[in-house]
């Protein structure tokens, strides 16, 4: 049985737990990095870190690496944790990297739907069995020992690909799958079905963070300088990028007359291109999801400045690093992402394929 992967690009995820005050931009993936007065954050120095809803510091049991235990991550993967000794907060281990992500709301729910999630086949799905809720799930007996592809998927989303992209829930305990309507169902489902877990042994999963591999790089080269040389310099930064925004601002005024709902595609597709590889046609697809019009999705993906040969490149890299393709079926992949032959063509090139 053959399992195609489907991804898809995510919203920022926003790590919250206990509150503390504390003020600074964020970046694209909605969180920052403490370089001062970090311990009173409940931070350490350079770490990086998230906001809640009122723009204060998440203190995320995530500050002492020595307490990683890779043994305990395994077993609880692909379950959903509830936080016993705060206030229930919910966090999905993910299979594929064994870490930590919040589960926040059902918008984040939703996200984490989209960008987890494995695509799967009509046929493939079939063989997994169903239940119709979570109380059915409860009372139901575990098929893991007796369904080992269903227990290979066991604690993953899964998306038909071959429908109009439903989810399912693969309960890593009894290897019984649990349809998610949308994020609001995901995440009461997921959350009903959940493990309560202690502080002290959360902080043995590592938190997962939706940082791109620029920002990966940019803490490694922070880490080698002083705390003040860094301030200094994205200061001077903050104030060169807006005074090059309103001389953009200034310019797009005078030579263009793009309306508010088109200014705002533009911006949107470029987000999700800082996340995720996508096609032409798949992102205007994904802007129209987002409810805007044909036409201003496709003058959003017109002006996103993308590379359509590179994106493709880049949703190779994606497939070969989640699973094993021929060239011909990795292009068959590509084209299924609405990548044109020769698009599909250059992403395989660019893999070694």
């Amino acid at each position: 049985m053959r399992i195609k992967y489907f991804f898809l690009v995510l919203g920022a995820l926003i790590l919250p737990l206990t509150s503390f005050a504390h003020s600074g931009g964020t970046d694209s993936s909605g969180g920052d990095y403490c370089w001062t007065d970090c311990e009173s954050y409940g931070l350490h120095t350079g770490e990086y870190h998230y906001h809640d809803e009122n723009n204060d510091a998440v203190f995320t049991y995530n500050n002492n690496d020595g307490l990683y235990d890779l043994d305990t991550t395994k077993r609880l993967h692909g379950n959903i944790l509830l936080q016993v000794e705060e206030r229930g907060e919910a966090w999905y281990v993910r299979s594929t990297d064994f870490k930590r992500y919040y589960m926040k709301d059902g918008d984040v729910a939703y996200e984490m739907m989209r960008f987890f999630s494995l695509g799967i086949t009509d046929d493939d799905l079939a063989h997994i069995p169903t239940v119709q809720d979570t109380t059915q799930m409860n009372s139901s007996a575990s098929v893991c020992s007796t369904n080992s592809f269903a227990s290979s998927l066991s604690g993953e989303i899964l998306l038909q690909v071959q429908q109009h992209g439903e989810a399912w829930y693969v309960d890593p305990a009894k290897c019984l799958r649990l349809y998610l309507k949308d994020g609001s169902a995901a995440y009461e489902s997921m959350r009903y079905l959940g493990l309560g877990i202690t502080n002290k042994d959360l902080e043995k999963v590592v938190v997962g963070s939706w940082q791109t591999d620029d920002e990966e790089e940019e803490i490694k080269e922070n880490e080698q300088i002083v705390i003040e040389e860094k301030t200094v310099v994205e200061e001077e930064k903050l104030l060169q990028d807006e005074t090059q925004d309103e001389i953009d601002e200034q310019n797009n005024s005078a030579v263009s007359s793009e309306t508010i709902s088109q200014k705002n595609a533009v911006k949107l597709a470029k987000s999700y291109l800082d996340y995720s590889g996508f096609s032409h046609d798949r992102l205007v697809a994904q802007l129209e999801y987002e409810q805007f019009s044909y036409a201003d999705a496709v003058y959003g993906v017109d002006n996103s400045g993308a590379n359509w040969n590179e994106q493709a490149a880049r949703v190779a890299q994606s497939y070969m690093e989640y699973s094993a393709f021929s060239r011909g079926s990795l292009i068959e992949q590509l084209k299924y992402e609405k990548f044109t032959q020769e698009q599909a063509e250059y992403g395989a090139d660019a893999v070694g394929l």
